[in-house]
């Protein structure tokens, strides 16, 4: 004779999450997801129009880094990857609140790396949130 079975897959994403943790306004207090597990999700909110939020990460030489972020309709935020001096590797600096904001790079260099999000124009309490994922 012969069983049939029948399989369900449900796929909860993995991953982690997690809430930003002010001061966050500089690669020196970045806040590290290093050695958080990947995909990952971020939450925050830009609480002033000069508020940037750092989140600290490595990557190895060759690795991809991509981070999709979806922004409230209260302000208009960009999006900026640094390398471990600070200086912009790619960035994404869509016009509009509420606008999402997405980039992929692939490391050059193994390093310490910067995500960067900054309000660009407004503010509030409202909660972006950036999916990460690193292949």
């Amino acid at each position: 004779g012969s069983t049939t079975f029948t399989w369900t897959v449900t796929n909860s994403g993995g991953g982690s999450t997690y809430t930003e943790a002010e001061p966050n306004d500089s690669t020196s207090a970045a806040n590290n997801i290093s050695a958080l597990a990947f995909p990952l999700t971020l939450t925050g909110s830009m609480k002033s129009t000069s508020d940037r939020d750092y989140y600290a990460l490595t990557l190895t030489n060759g690795q991809t880094v991509t981070v999709n972020c979806s922004i409230p309709t209260a302000y208009d935020a960009d999006l900026y990857l640094l390398n471990s001096s600070g200086s912009t590797q790619t960035r994404s600096v869509n016009n509009g609140k509420g606008v999402a904001e997405a980039l992929t790079y692939t490391a050059g260099s193994s390093g310490t790396y910067y995500i960067d999000l900054e309000a660009y124009s407004g503010s509030g309490s409202a909660t972006y949130s950036c999916a990460v994922s690193k292949s």
